[in-house]
């Protein structure tokens, strides 16, 4: 099977599962779309520059950040974040940290400012 084809079934089945509360593992993924762990880890590596799981978590902080953007400001950041499977809010704000430069919070305030 071609990497085009792996990394976009693992992207659908991370995309039908973003809301999942429980993470997806590799074996679920494997199971899903019937391509061995180490083969999939390989391509994700060589064509994403990171593990499957960490591209997975990365929709999920993105998908965060996006319903951030568009929330009131009376809005629970970590009820958003929840939706997405984070429930520890310390390792929650460090991971949107490194990813998007800036905490949640601020984010939810700047966005209110533009309102």
């Amino acid at each position: 099977m071609k990497h085009d084809t792996i990394i976009l079934k693992s992207v659908a089945f991370f995309e039908k599962n973003i809301k999942n509360e429980n993470n997806i593992t590799l074996e679920m993924l494997s199971n899903e779309i019937g391509i061995p762990p180490r083969t999939i880890q390989y391509h994700f590596k060589n064509h994403m520059n990171c593990g499957p799981l960490q591209y997975y978590k990365k929709m999920k902080l993105e998908k965060v950040h996006e319903n951030l953007l568009s929330a009131s400001p009376e809005v629970k950041i970590m009820d958003i974040a929840q939706m997405y499977g984070f429930f520890n809010q310390s390792r929650f704000k460090k991971q949107f940290e490194k990813l998007f430069g800036k905490d949640p919070k601020s984010l939810l305030l700047a966005n209110e400012k533009m309102v």
